[in-house]
């Protein structure tokens, strides 16, 4: 999740029409530390305190998980690798993230 809203879109379509009983959620977030100032709604730790809550619903079945970006590494090859870590069966992201402005 990246705060955005398509992310949350994801979030919403996994846990309304895609998750079954036997599943377990694992809600991802690669954070990079050396990105300029966030809107509040992109900011890790607001990220963490929303989804957090929202898996309790979930009990052991849910999780959260926040990873930092390792340079050399994109973000798509760090949730795959969190993926891996965690035994996901399927990935679902949202289409875009935040582009901040170019230097």
């Amino acid at each position: 999740m990246d705060g955005s809203e398509s992310s949350e879109q994801a979030y919403y379509q996994v846990k309304n029409e895609l998750i079954r009983d036997c599943d377990r959620i694992v809600v991802g977030h690669v954070r990079n530390i050396n990105k300029p100032v966030l809107s509040w709604h992109f900011k890790p730790d607001y990220i963490s305190e929303i989804y957090e809550s929202r898996l309790l619903e979930f009990g052991k079945k849910g999780e959260f998980a926040m990873v930092d970006v390792m340079q050399g590494k994109s973000t798509k090859e760090m949730l795959v690798a969190l993926a891996r870590e965690r035994g996901a069966s399927c990935i679902v992201t949202s289409m875009h993230g935040r582009k901040g402005p170019k230097e």
